[in-house]
């Protein structure tokens, strides 16, 4: 089951502010204003329930400088952590909201874990479609197929355990 998720649904309300705005209603534009004010606390407090273990669990796939950005954040600002990893403020900033999102990301929807590749055959699974059909609509073994799902399975089932312990 997909979930929309914080981050995709302030993109969506961003976009329909700047189209209120262009119309001139400045009613919506001021719902549109506050809905996404409250979006944003949302986020803060989904960024700020990042926790170390979340941050060192491979299932995230974080880079070691993600991780080690992430760590710092915690105790420091986005400044203070570039001048000690001798880093530009911007690339800190974007590595820390990249990492951060993904985490999310996951945390709200366990498919998004999911290779292109594996969400393609999971997709095709839901729609009840037998190994063999897999293999030949993707142009793919069949042994590739039981290993993709195989790995699906692994992955839903480690996200599954996660959210069970939050």
């Amino acid at each position: 089951m997909k979930n929309t998720n914080w981050l995709d649904m302030l993109n969506e309300y961003k976009k329909s502010l700047r189209a209120a705005k262009k119309s001139g209603n400045q009613e919506i534009v001021n719902d549109l204003g506050k809905t996404i004010r409250e979006i944003k606390g949302k986020i803060e407090n989904d960024y700020n329930s990042i926790s170390v273990g979340d941050i060192q669990d491979p299932i995230y796939s974080l880079t070691d400088r993600q991780k080690e950005i992430l760590l710092l954040r915690k105790d420091n600002t986005y400044r203070e952590i570039a001048e000690k990893l001798n880093l530009d403020i911007r690339n800190v900033f974007e590595s820390c909201q990249k990492a951060a999102k993904r985490i999310i990301k996951i945390k709200h929807d366990e498919l998004a874990i999911l290779t292109k590749k594996q969400r393609e055959i999971y997709d095709m699974r839901e729609k009840a479609m037998k190994y063999q059909q897999i293999a030949e609509k993707l142009n793919i073994s069949l042994n590739s197929v039981k290993s993709h799902i195989k790995e699906i399975n692994k992955k839903i089932k480690r996200v599954r355990k996660l959210h069970d312990f939050s």
